[in-house]
């Protein structure tokens, strides 16, 4: 909870894409981005035990397909990638294993929408909110499983809009990102049902065109 609270400290303050943004817009836009995600925690069960880790911040990339449905309202259709390294894992139960080798990365791979709501603005900068939901493939390496599943991934956004030209704008994003998947078989069990769950705050920056 504490490496959530400082994330998301960080959550409004990222350049993330050139866009088509003034009032009354209209059409389709494409982007691109780029930002850090905070550190974060995980945990999981097992049969006979479980798992408690921490993640070093991490980074990920982003592209999308835009439409704006209304002047306030557009639509997207996502991808994103996104990466952080383990720190460390705690193993509670179980068989005793020894492990020698450091963890690794929770990598994910995720296709989605996201849908957005512009706040009308007597200036340049536009405001904006918006939420999205994704599904894709997440890696998780940290010793006891190291395998890749089907998983969800949740996200909230909030971040501000600053034109540069007729058809181009840069936008600071912060974003709240949650990934959740089924937990298989693993070193030394098998059969687990449990749900991986992770979450990070973080700040995500880019461009958007308008097409």
């Amino acid at each position: 909870m504490r490496r959530m609270i400082w994330a998301a400290t960080l959550v409004a303050a990222t350049p993330a894409a050139f866009a088509q943004t003034g009032s009354g817009e209209t059409g389709s836009y494409w982007s691109l981005g780029a930002g850090i995600t905070g550190e974060s925690e995980f945990d999981y069960d097992f049969p006979g035990g479980n798992v408690e880790a921490d993640t070093n911040a991490g980074f990920g990339l982003s592209a999308a397909y835009g439409i704006h449905v209304s002047p306030n309202l557009r639509t997207e259709i996502a991808f994103s990638w996104n990466k952080a390294e383990i720190d460390i894992v705690r193993r509670f139960g179980g068989p005793q294993i020894l492990i020698y080798e450091a963890p690794g990365d929770v990598v994910s791979y995720m296709l989605g929408a996201n849908v957005y709501w512009d706040f009308a603005t007597s200036g340049p900068m536009r405001p904006y909110v918006g939420a999205g939901i994704g599904l894709g493939m997440i890696d998780v390496n940290d010793r006891v499983i190291s395998e890749s599943a089907f998983g969800w991934k949740w996200q909230a956004m909030a971040g501000v809009d600053i034109p540069v030209t007729d058809g181009a704008s840069v936008f600071v994003e912060g974003r709240y990102e949650a990934l959740s998947r089924k937990v298989g078989d693993g070193l030394g069990f098998a059969g687990a049902s449990d749900n991986f769950r992770n979450e990070t705050a973080g700040i995500h920056a880019g461009m958007r065109f308008g097409m």
